[in-house]
Order: structure tokens, then C-alpha cells, then sequence
């Protein structure tokens, strides 16, 4: 990979993130960057979610420490090893995040979408928003089943990092001619 594309890519990141993390107004925080240009990040979003399940009962946090680590291969490698690795630094218990706190993203991270709309999607899977939840592929076998026996609990906050674009459902109502 072309390193001056690389390095463009990781500076126009941190940008975008610090812009992101400005409009949010305390939603996530940069708590730490590394790597020159910056490759690593460690991140703290404040919302409400799910540290842990004990026999059937959640205990909620409202912090979560996450390092976003952007491979050598990012953004223009083999989508396995492109895409950014996430670990999370708080206990998460997430049908997506294996036990050993490392998030399972899956293949659909696409070369156009940069680190602020990956953080924004990850906010998202941290509160438990159901449009990010796969039962056909979780990380956590025990987290997924908590999940689909306690749907009416999701998400556990409020805030949306990313605005709903879903067009309200239109109603359609039949009335008969006589």
C-alpha cells in the first residue's frame, strides 16, 4: 500500500474524529492517540449499557473504554485485514464482543467509510441499538439469547451517535367505495 495514501488517510481520520467528538458534546472522548500519523486510539463513550449479566439480571454502566487500533493494512488491504481492531478496556457484555472484550465486526467495513462513522457505529453497538445486532452472528452465545429474551429492555440509551434515517412507517388505510 502507497504510504502517502495511508498517511492522508490516517490524518484526515483524526480530523474527522475530533470533529465528531466536538459535536457530540461529551458523548465520546479522546482520551488517547499514538502512532505518528495516528494509528491507535483509546476512547471513552459516555451512554448508558449492559458491563454484565448474573442469572438473568443486567448491570448497567455508563462508561465504556475502547482502543480502536487502525492496521498497517488500513484502509486499502484485504477486508480481513483492514479493517480497525476494537478492544475494549471496561467490561461489555454484547452479543458482538467476545469474552476476552475484543468486538467482532464482521466483513462489512467498506474503504469509504472513515473512523468517525466507524466510532459513531460502534456507540451504537455499545447501547445496544437493535439495527446493529445479528442473532445469525454473535461473538457471545449467552449475550445473544440475554438479548432475544429481553428485547423490550433495547437500547439501553437514549442517545442515537447516529441519527436515525429510517423514514417514518406510513399507515395506509383501505376504505371501501360503495
Amino acid at each position: 500500500m502507497n504510504s502517502e495514501i495511508r498517511s492522508a488517510r490516517l490524518l484526515q481520520d483524526r480530523k474527522r474524529l475530533e470533529a465528531l467528538v466536538e459535536r457530540l458534546a461529551g458523548r465520546i472522548a479522546i482520551k488517547e492517540i499514538s502512532g505518528n500519523p495516528p494509528s491507535r486510539y483509546l476512547l471513552a463513550f459516555k451512554c448508558r449499557s449492559i458491563s454484565v449479566v448474573r442469572s438473568g439480571t443486567p448491570t448497567f454502566t455508563d462508561e465504556h473504554i475502547v482502543e480502536v487500533v487502525l492496521p498497517e493494512e488500513y484502509p486499502l488491504g484485504r477486508i480481513g485485514n483492514a479493517k480497525p481492531l476494537v478492544n475494549f478496556k471496561t467490561p461489555i457484555f454484547h452479543p458482538h464482543v467476545f469474552t476476552n472484550r475484543t468486538l467482532c465486526i464482521g466483513d462489512k467495513i467498506r474503504v469509504t467509510e472513515f473512523l468517525d462513522l466507524f466510532v459513531q457505529r460502534l456507540g451504537e453497538i455499545i447501547r445496544f441499538n437493535p439495527d446493529y445486532i445479528n442473532p445469525a452472528s454473535p461473538a457471545n452465545a449467552e449475550a445473544i439469547k440475554w438479548v432475544q429474551q429481553n428485547g423490550k429492555l433495547l437500547p439501553t440509551d437514549p442517545f442515537e451517535f447516529i441519527a436515525s434515517t429510517r423514514e417514518p412507517a406510513t399507515k395506509i388505510i383501505w376504505r371501501d367505495h360503495q
